[in-house]
């Protein structure tokens, strides 16, 4: 009788921790940026990384919570260009039925936005105080380096114009497409001041 006792024993101390452990719960992510599949996006659960999304921006993970808990899902991806706001939900664990596991999907649009750095020199040296405008709007001047990093989240498909000015110096204006993370370099040229007197009889 002992010995039988002893048996169930792991059996009932496996059952135990199982139910401590919680319930099993399919989770599936899908990650897009601007409506499309968002590849190796990093997807975390209450703090702790499942993995990251395949090439159609989906993951999908088996794990166990317990019924009636709150879990946090988190979505974030960096790539050279862009800078991508983390995406983040939460959602309540319900009992599923006997045996069956619930199954969770999470449609993850992150916001992203890309950028170009404008470096902005005169004879090889840095320009600080260049006026920027892009698409007839300000985007800031040039900081001590000459640069000044500009934000855009779409383009026009022809290409946006920009322009940069400064006084004493001669504007620069031209459209072009921008390649996010790429780095314009603009030349600036002193002004040349010609005073003219007619001289009359």
């Amino acid at each position: 009788m002992a010995a039988t006792k002893l048996r169930f024993l792991p059996l009932l101390l496996a059952a135990v921790l199982l139910g401590a452990c919680g319930e099993r719960l399919d989770i599936e992510v899908k990650a897009r940026i601007d409506g499309q599949p968002a590849a190796q996006a990093k997807v975390i659960v209450d703090r702790e990384e499942l993995g990251v999304t395949d090439a159609q921006g989906m993951l999908a993970r088996q794990i166990r919570k317990k019924a009636g808990a709150e879990i946090e899902v988190a979505v974030s991806k960096e790539m050279p260009g862009y800078r991508i706001e983390p995406w983040k939900s939460t959602l309540l664990v319900k009992l599923p039925k006997e045996g069956q596991a619930n199954t969770y999907r999470v449609e993850a649009d992150l916001k992203a936005m890309r950028y170009v750095t404008l470096r902005v020199s005169e004879k090889g040296a840095p320009l600080p105080g260049a006026k920027v405008t892009v698409g007839g709007k300000e985007a800031g001047v040039t900081d001590d380096k000459g640069e000044i990093v500009y934000l855009y989240r779409q383009q026009p498909a022809k290409g946006a114009e920009f322009n940069v000015a400064k006084t004493g110096y001669s504007p620069y204006r031209a459209n072009r497409r921008f390649e996010p993370g790429e780095v314009i370099e603009v030349a600036l040229s002193r002004q040349t001041v010609v005073a003219i007197k007619a001289l009359t009889d």
